[in-house]
């Protein structure tokens, strides 16, 4: 049984920008695909990244590290992150450690397309 699938397509409105969709269990076991799709999306160098994590059941301290590890990496390029939709199982754990706060999350989709074509300026 796989941990975790994602799907993945293309922000709306933002040219080269990305939104991932993980579902089922960010955690160390299983992760790794997680991971691994970031990675290769890290080298096509997006202009701006939405996760909507609506679908992701739980997370744990390497699940939250591959979002550290995303936010950084975007961070670099100058390219924006947001967070969306946060399941309640991912939302305790990210407001638990004040990463709600360190992250932008969205309430939903729409809500962090919207934000993120306000930073872009798209």
């Amino acid at each position: 049984m796989e941990l975790l699938t994602i799907s993945e397509r293309p922000v709306e409105g933002v040219e080269e920008g990305v939104l991932l969709a993980p579902a089922g269990q960010m955690r160390a076991r299983g992760g790794e695909a997680f991971r691994a799709h970031v990675d290769a999306l890290l080298e096509r160098a997006p202009t701006a990244l939405i996760i909507d994590l609506g679908k992701t059941e739980s997370i744990d301290s390497a699940g939250v590290g591959y979002l550290l590890r995303v936010h950084d990496a975007l961070a670099a390029q100058g390219a924006p992150l947001a967070l969306a939709a946060p399941s309640a199982g991912v939302r305790i754990v990210l407001d638990s450690i004040g990463l709600t706060e360190f992250f932008t999350v969205c309430e939903s989709v729409a809500d962090a397309e919207a934000e993120i074509r306000a930073r872009t300026g798209s």
